[in-house]
């Protein structure tokens, strides 16, 4: 079965599958996307207060978690956090972009039925968009959910508008971000057509191209 997600922006949702007699141990489970702010006050701080709240989200399940504009900074301090609570996290290379996405995909819980419940996380990844002047692209897991059906999560953060280039002139970033979501969507339609899946397609879109012109 095939099925999509809406692209969730900023949220944590909660998607629910139909059992049946040979599909697993669960009927629902959570994903979350959140953009954790680069900039300051109290980085580490707010890192962990996030991190205290996503954990808190363990009914049904929070499987599933995206992350945007993450500094080494941050993800210094959420990564090991992540880990602890039975995470596998992914963070795309910061080297030189200031600042990027990163995931988490959970892999031990704390139940009786844990082992049966394991995610297996069968690919991950980082795809670069081509029409990118702010390293902009997309990370991905594919994952074997309980039950022999795969889920493929990306996450992503979509060209921002920037009001002076340095050249004197406005880049708004508008056709790039359509260019970047369709193609992060033929990249997830072309693995769902090898394989059966659901597709959750998840970030920071910066949609606001209506509330910057009505300014």
């Amino acid at each position: 079965e095939n099925n999509t997600i809406d692209l969730i922006e900023s949220t944590t949702t909660t998607i629910k599958k139909k059992k049946s007699n040979n599909d697993g141990v669960y009927d629902s489970f959570q994903v979350a996307t959140y953009n954790v702010w680069f900039g300051p006050p109290s980085q580490h701080e707010r890192m962990f207060a996030l991190s205290r709240a996503l954990l808190e989200c363990n009914n049904p399940p929070l499987w599933f978690i995206g992350f945007q504009e993450v500094t080494p900074i941050l993800w210094s301090a959420l990564k090991p956090i992540l880990e602890s609570a039975g995470y596998r996290v992914f963070c795309q290379n910061l080297d030189g972009s200031g600042y990027g996405v990163a995931l988490a995909v959970l892999q031990q819980q704390d139940d009786t039925d844990s082992e049966q419940k394991k995610l297996e996380i069968v690919e991950t990844g980082w795809q670069p968009y081509r029409t990118t002047i702010m390293n902009r692209g997309f990370l991905y897991v594919r994952a074997q959910l309980p039950g022999d059906h795969q889920i493929l999560f990306t996450t992503t953060h979509l060209e921002s508008y920037v009001g002076n280039n340095g050249r004197g002139e406005t880049y708004t970033g508008s056709s790039q971000r359509e260019e970047q979501i369709q193609e992060m969507e033929v990249f997830c339609r072309n693995q769902q057509q090898k394989e059966p899946m659901t597709l959750i397609m998840t970030g920071d879109l910066n949609w606001d191209d209506e509330r910057i012109q009505s300014k």
